[in-house]
């Protein structure tokens, strides 16, 4: 297996390049052949993919946060669909919030890490697809992972982007959350799910999501599964600021959807749109608005998993 191993030095805040060299240590003990390119800026991992793929590599390992995974994802996959089907993911979490990595078993250590992309076993996952305007104004298509936020986690994660991260996983996005709370505007939108035109309403937001849950821990979708051809949204509707804090420990519990006002479902394509101004989240980056379609690719990509994991 030719592995190649692409890392993103700026997420974790800086760390992932503080520990560079231990990281780099433990691979060339355990891993007898692999390649290591890094990136220089934003959207460098999706070309750095499709060149390793090209060049013939049957592992490309994520190192980074949920926002290199992403880049990484989109370089496995073209308009025309995989660009090696052979070809696996590793995740060697190292970012702000690892979350899809923690949900698939992948551990945080660095050595067990490593250790599921030698001894580990590939897991066919789906991913999602959205089409949607950039900050440009032209429409785009982009691969996701976990999650599509839209409305105040857009919002959030444009916030943290622009800002630091030094306060770790969990309290980083909880203190963008809570500060774009504070001003935040509940906005009308337009959903349709599959065949089903749910007509216009007022929303905190809307997640889309493939997989359980995003910004350090907070269960969006804690019955969602990676394999199921669905995605599962979350609609929180037109709530207070002072609701959404007196249940915030529910959405960390993975029972916000007991709440009123609160909606689940799920399908296989959604489209949503507003006469207002709403950004979008995909696994961590902010890249453009509303209007938005969202849909499932079923078993798009292989993600090496434990090889213990049942699922």
């Amino acid at each position: 297996m030719k592995t190649v191993v692409i890392a993103n030095p700026a997420s974790d805040n800086g760390v992932t390049a503080k520990r560079w060299s231990q990281i780099l240590s433990v691979l060339a003990r355990k891993l007898t052949d692999f390649d290591y390119r890094l990136t220089e800026g934003p959207g460098h991992a999706t070309e750095l993919t499709r060149d390793a793929l090209a060049s013939g590599a049957t592992m490309v390992v994520s190192v980074g946060g949920e926002g290199t995974n992403n880049e990484i994802v989109n370089g496995f996959l073209d308009s025309a669909g995989r660009v090696n089907g052979n070809a696996v993911l590793g995740l060697l979490p190292s970012g702000t919030a690892c979350d899809f990595a923690r949900m698939l078993g992948i551990p945080n250590h660095l050595d067990a890490a490593i250790d599921v992309l030698v001894q580990g076993r590939p897991r066919t996952c789906d991913l999602g697809k959205a089409s949607f305007r950039d900050h440009d104004g032209q429409v785009v298509e982009r691969f996701f992972l976990n999650v599509a936020d839209l409305g105040i986690g857009g919002e959030t994660v444009a916030r943290m982007n622009r800002s630091t991260k030094a306060l770790g996983h969990l309290m980083s996005y909880l203190y963008g959350f809570l500060v774009t709370l504070a001003k935040y505007r509940n906005k009308p939108i337009r959903l349709v799910v599959d065949e089903s035109d749910l007509g216009e309403t007022i929303v905190k937001g809307i997640v889309v999501s493939n997989g359980k849950c995003c910004g350090g821990g907070m269960q969006v979708a804690p019955h969602a599964s990676v394999d199921d051809g669905l995605l599962d949204l979350l609609i929180i509707g037109n709530v207070s600021r002072r609701t959404v804090l007196r249940h915030l420990p529910a959405l960390y519990a993975g029972k916000l959807t007991e709440r009123h006002n609160v909606t689940r479902m799920r399908g296989r394509r959604i489209l949503v749109t507003s006469d207002e101004r709403v950004l979008i989240d995909l696994d961590g980056e902010q890249p453009g608005m509303l209007p938005a379609s969202f849909e499932v690719v079923p078993g798009a990509i292989q993600i090496n998993v434990p090889a213990n994991t049942a699922w």
